[in-house]
């Protein structure tokens, strides 16, 4: 029964670890595209409001 503890305790320590380094990958390339995404609304709002 140890030994299943063990593996499983394991196994869940390699998961965190895969789960952090592809969070830590994505992260910049999402906040990029959301920088993008707010840069073109606010900017297509100050045009509109200087054709107003």
């Amino acid at each position: 029964m140890e030994g299943l503890v063990t593996a499983f305790d394991t196994a869940l320590k390699v998961v965190q670890t895969d789960a952090v380094s592809m969070m830590s990958t994505a992260l910049p390339v999402g906040l990029g595209i959301a920088g993008i995404g707010i840069a073109v609304r606010l900017g297509m709002r100050f045009f509109r409001s200087l054709a107003n």
